[in-house]
């Protein structure tokens, strides 16, 4: 699987795929979440979904353990980065 996590990365992968016109544009946003269980729980409705899935519940318990006791009390902060492309392909 090809690396798109980059700004030249996503440009040369759809260049190669024939796509002109290409714009790159980053966004940014940060979340917050009232409790360490509601950042938690977050986390299941992104793309790391798929990584947690991989743990056991051993493995994730311990995971969920150890960044609670990182992420102190009080409200969750938690910024999203993307990496957003828009660009146009003639058929052939």
């Amino acid at each position: 699987m090809q690396n798109l996590g980059s700004e030249p990365h996503l440009k040369e992968a759809l260049t190669q795929a024939g796509f002109t016109n290409i714009t790159i544009v980053k966004e940014s946003k940060v979340f917050s979440h009232d409790t360490q269980e509601a950042w938690w729980d977050s986390l299941w409705t992104h793309a790391i979904r798929a990584q947690l899935e991989q743990l056991s519940s051993a493995d994730l318990e311990s995971l969920k353990r150890e960044a609670f006791s990182k992420l102190g009390d009080g409200p969750v902060k938690d910024q999203r980065n993307a990496i957003l492309a828009l660009a146009t392909r003639m058929e052939l």
